[in-house]
Parts: C-alpha cells; sequence; structure tokens
C-alpha cells in the first residue's frame, strides 16, 4: 500500500467473508549529527582516543544512544552516549595512516549519521627492531 499519510482501516472481504485490517504509517524519523568533540592520540605508543557527540536536527544531546566505532573498518568497539550526548573509545593501533569512524546506527525514532578522520602515526625508531 502506498500514498497514505496517516494509519487507515480498511475492510477487506473475499470469499463472503470480511475484516478489517488496519494499515499503520510510521513516523518521520528526526535527524542526526554525529562530530568530534574531543581527541587524544598517542604517537608514541601509536593509539586512538576520541570523543564524539550525538545530537538531533533540533541542536539537542542524545543520550543512551550506541555509537560504535571502527578503525580501517574494522569494528572495535561500541558505546553508549552520555547525558550530554557524547561517548568515546581508545584503541591501540599499528604505524601508520588509518581511518578512524563513529557510527550511530539510528533506531525507530532518529536517522543514523557517522563522522570519521584520518590519523598518522610515524614510527620514531624508523621500522628497527628494538
Amino acid at each position: 500500500m502506498t500514498g497514505l499519510s496517516s494509519d487507515t482501516t480498511f475492510t477487506c472481504s473475499y470469499g463472503g467473508a470480511s475484516d478489517t485490517c488496519t494499515v499503520t504509517v510510521p513516523s518521520a524519523k528526526t535527524a542526526t549529527t554525529l562530530t568530534s568533540s574531543q581527541i587524544s592520540d598517542n604517537d608514541f605508543v601509536p593509539s586512538v582516543g576520541w570523543q564524539v557527540l550525538l545530537k538531533d536536527a533540533n541542536n539537542t544531546a542524545l543520550s543512551g544512544k550506541t555509537v560504535k566505532f571502527y578503525i580501517d573498518n574494522t569494528f572495535i568497539s561500541s558505546n553508549t552516549t552520555q547525558s550530554n550526548g557524547t561517548t568515546g573509545f581508545t584503541s591501540q593501533t599499528n604505524w601508520g595512516t588509518h581511518t578512524i569512524k563513529a557510527v550511530f546506527e539510528g533506531d525507530d525514532s532518529y536517522e543514523g549519521s557517522e563522522v570519521s578522520r584520518t590519523v598518522t602515526f610515524d614510527d620514531p625508531f624508523g621500522g628497527l627492531d628494538l
């Protein structure tokens, strides 16, 4: 069924029997934004520290929402936003350039959003085994 803007009840009949059914139209989801709010990377031991902020289209912080974190498209962890809409993670990684991504997949009320950044860790020992 397409083109309905509100919940609608129909009477359906077939072979002399009839019944009613209601088609429920889901409400529109609210847009969200996920932004970087703090970075605390460690260059000496390649590790990433990142805090992100989740807000809705009205600029209201969203609490209790799950944000997933990835390094180079590998899932690292998921954490729940606090009352101020922030959450974060820390993780060790390897020398080199990495793409870090935070993803809110959305839920019944809110659309998903994501933010990413690139970080490079240069090996201070030039690849020497110590």
